[in-house]
């Protein structure tokens, strides 16, 4: 597959190391995101009800789906617990 102008920027950017990291820290946050945007989606609920749930606003939940509202470990807590699910964080 023949490389866009864009794949050649980023790689490119990613030999400077602190874009680098810039650039994966910014990948998991969206990813997390997308998978609370899927989590909700499966629960059939609306953002009014999640963030009924876990007491915040529903502009709130769509920032943080959006991916433009950094969020707490405590709303990711609250969030898993919506959701019925467990948070697994690890340092590695």
């Amino acid at each position: 597959m023949k490389k866009t102008n864009f794949d050649i920027f980023i790689e490119k950017q990613m030999k400077n190391k602190e874009f680098e990291k810039a650039y994966e820290n910014e990948y998991k946050r969206l990813t997390m995101a997308y998978e609370l945007t899927q989590l909700r989606k499966r629960a059939k609920m609306t953002r009014e009800q999640v963030a009924k749930k876990v007491g915040t606003s529903s502009n709130i939940i769509s920032r943080i789906e959006n991916g433009r509202q950094n969020f707490s470990l405590d709303m990711i807590l609250k969030l898993a617990d919506v959701f019925n699910k467990h948070l697994e964080i690890r340092l590695v």
